[in-house]
């Protein structure tokens, strides 16, 4: 009984041993929540006039509590809250909800994720579930200092840790090889992507801090777009691109290259070929349309004269091809084939050129038209032999069809259509064939468009000259006249007006220069001559 009787002095303050008695009396008092100094109940029961040092615990906040001068206090140390498990165990993203599962869990506690470097990283958003189940969002994570520790903080500061128990997820791969992406011209459209790949199965973000101010970097997409500057020379713009999923992100340095080029359309037509009895050929022509290395470079410009006529008659003179014509690698070949004469012992039929010359009339045989430059023109049209005059002759062919042959007895054969270009910003035909022309008498063919003239009607007769600066080819002549000659070339540059003129011209090149018919672009019309050129 000594045990029993010690507590029942301690509560008394009692100097002696107390009897038995004493004792139980002593606890039923001092055990009154009323009165005593020591109770026990829940809240609603605390006694109701405590003083200085009263102890109670109290059942409904599972704590000992002590009466002191602010009131009654909490004087026991709760349970050290435990971590059993996180979920998920990867944050790959910044924000990530991670729930953890344990015990001892307080309202009001806080979650700390801390790194293999040490560094504490707070969560933004943490939140009290219940006594087992809490919250976190995560903030920025670095991978390279992954795993983590996941920390729980109750309020009274007591805590728990789970060490190495959280993956922030891994760096983004590049799939777009580092170096040149694109080289395309100034003035020009950029349409590239770059692209990289989370491991995780993240969204990408890409970024930079160095694109040149021309370019824009769609952020979701890697999509490079914008319209090169003009310069003066091939120049190279370097820059980086980070792609991050949010926490972890990688860098490579990338480049577009842009050249110093131009988009033109170019027209260069031959001078056409001169008729004799059959029509003169049209002259070969070369187009383009597209990006052309203009600037800062020097280019050979020819333009080619038209072809002579030649006599219709027997044994008359020979009409010639017309000349070549050029610009750079460009050159439309030959010139138009001349027309055939009449036949005679030795004679041929229509020359072979740009397109091809018309076959002549003869009573001894077939006059073939002349053969044209693969991809410049057509065949001249070819005639069969008539017993008696006149002899119609064949029309020389155009760029965009061939010569026809006689029709009858009396009607020499067309000349070829040409074809329809607007680089002037005119629509315009160019390298017509020459109509055929008929000896003894009778009816000339018409010249194609834009070109041929019309072939004589009675003996005698000239035909109609091919039109200057197309490529026309002469009319073919009737009897003893001589073919009329064939057009002249030409050779056309037009280009958008944003570049630079021509700086150099020799003066043996003829030429025109327009920027207003054409709306938006320079023309420049080379006439006769040949030189070079610098742009």
């Amino acid at each position: 009984m000594s045990r029993i009787r010690d507590i029942a002095n301690i509560l008394s303050a009692s100097t002696s041993i107390a009897t038995d008695a004493e004792v139980t009396a002593a606890v039923s008092t001092h055990a009154t929540a009323a009165n005593g100094h020591v109770g026990r109940g829940n809240t609603a029961s605390r006694p109701a006039s405590p003083i200085l040092g009263d102890l109670y615990f109290d059942t409904t906040l599972n704590a000992l509590i002590a009466y002191r001068t602010a009131g009654w206090e909490k004087v026991s140390q709760d349970p050290a809250p435990q971590i059993a498990s996180i979920s998920p165990t990867t944050a790959a993203t910044t924000g990530t909800t991670v729930t953890i599962t344990g015990s001892n869990f307080k309202s009001a506690l806080a979650v700390q994720f801390i790194g293999t470097n040490n560094a504490v990283y707070n969560s933004p958003v943490a939140t009290f579930v219940n006594a087992t189940t809490a919250t976190a969002t995560t903030p920025a994570l670095p991978v390279a200092y992954e795993p983590y520790d996941v920390k729980v903080i109750n309020a009274d500061n007591q805590f728990a840790v789970l060490d190495n128990c959280l993956d922030s997820g891994g760096t983004p791969i590049w799939n777009t090889a580092s170096g040149t992406i694109a080289t395309i011209a100034e003035l020009s459209a950029l349409n590239v992507s770059v692209s990289a790949t989370d491991p995780d199965a993240t969204s990408i973000i890409y970024s930079s801090s160095n694109l040149p101010a021309w370019i824009s970097l769609n952020s979701s997409t890697g999509a490079l777009t914008g319209n090169a500057p003009d310069i003066s020379s091939d120049t190279t713009y370097s820059f980086d691109i980070t792609a991050s999923d949010g926490v972890n992100s990688s860098s490579r340095s990338f480049n577009i290259i842009t050249t110093v080029v131009t988009v033109a359309d170019i027209l260069v037509v031959a001078g056409g070929g001169g008729g004799a009895s059959g029509g003169g050929g049209a002259g070969g022509v070369q187009t383009f349309t597209g990006t052309y290395l203009l600037k800062n470079n020097t280019y050979q410009i020819t333009v080619g004269n038209g072809g002579t006529g030649g006599t219709g008659s027997t044994g008359g003179a020979a009409a010639t091809n017309g000349g070549n014509s050029q610009f750079g690698s460009l050159t439309a070949s030959v010139g138009g084939g001349g027309g055939g004469r009449t036949c005679n012992a030795g004679d041929s039929g229509g020359y072979s050129g740009g397109s091809g010359g018309g076959g002549g009339g003869c009573s001894a045989g077939n006059q073939l038209g002349g053969s044209p430059t693969s991809g410049q023109g057509y065949i001249g049209g070819g005639t069969t032999s008539y017993s008696a005059a006149p002899y119609p002759s064949g029309g020389g062919g155009g760029a965009g069809g061939a010569g026809s042959g006689p029709t009858a007895a009396s009607t020499s054969g067309n000349g070829g259509i040409g074809i329809q270009s607007s680089i002037t910003g005119i629509s315009t035909y160019y390298a017509g064939g020459g109509g055929g022309g008929v000896y003894g008498g009778g009816t000339g063919g018409s010249g194609g468009n834009g070109g041929g003239g019309t072939g004589s009607s009675s003996a005698g007769g000239t035909g109609t000259a091919g039109t200057p600066n197309t490529g026309g080819g002469g009319g073919g002549a009737g009897s003893s006249a001589t073919g009329s000659s064939g057009g002249s070339g030409v050779v056309i540059i037009a280009y958008p007006n944003t570049n630079p003129n021509i700086t150099t011209i020799p003066g043996t090149l003829t030429y025109t220069l327009d920027t207003t018919t054409r709306s938006g672009y320079k023309v420049y019309k080379f006439t006769a001559g040949s030189g070079t050129v610098t742009f």
